[in-house]
């Protein structure tokens, strides 16, 4: 978003194993209107786009599908820090996800696709204990809570405890080795 319009890019690659078409979207209040450049890397893309319009950041990118054929370390480096990163990509992308986190970090995400997983979770009944062995060898009782499972099968509870003055957010992790029992 630059202004009060919204930017749309859209990459392709024709025959080729890198893009080698982009297209610049305007959305505004008047016909949106657009631009291709065919031939150029991202990074001069961006340097063409930040001078034209005098742009000095962005506010979010999104990664979709198909989006492994760039090199994030070059869109890292050409867009710089982003406030939101969203991602639309499924499980088949796994280490592309990962680097896509590496290269940005930021305080606000949205995963989006196989991952919407994380959207539903298992809500544990408050009455249901269960017990996590801390790092001192005790053990506490967790009561209730949201359960998350990752890919690969291990499970963490989110518990939210709040009152009129502050929120209290704790995650517990459910490694083999931290499964307590009641003892």
């Amino acid at each position: 978003m630059v202004g009060k319009n919204i930017l749309e890019w859209e990459f392709s690659n024709g025959n080729q194993s890198m893009p080698d078409k982009m297209k610049l979207k305007i959305f505004e209040a008047h016909p949106k209107r657009g631009w291709t450049l065919v031939g150029s890397s991202f990074r001069e893309w961006m340097d063409y786009f930040k001078t034209t319009f005098d742009c000095s950041g962005f506010h979010w990118i999104e990664f979709r599908e198909g989006s492994h054929v760039f090199d994030v370390h070059e869109i890292s480096t050409s867009i710089g820090w982003i406030k939101e990163l969203q991602i639309s990509i499924y499980t088949d992308e796994r280490d592309h996800v990962e680097s896509i986190l590496k290269h940005f970090p930021t305080k606000s995400l949205c995963l989006r696709g196989a991952l919407d997983i994380l959207l539903y979770p298992h809500r544990v009944p408050i009455n249901q204990v269960r017990y996590f062995k801390t790092n001192s060898g005790g053990t506490l009782p967790i009561k209730g809570g949201l359960d998350f499972y990752k890919n690969d099968g291990t499970k963490a509870t989110i518990d939210i405890y709040g009152d009129e003055d502050s929120c209290l957010l704790t995650m517990y992790v459910w490694y083999p080795h931290c499964v307590g029992n009641s003892e």
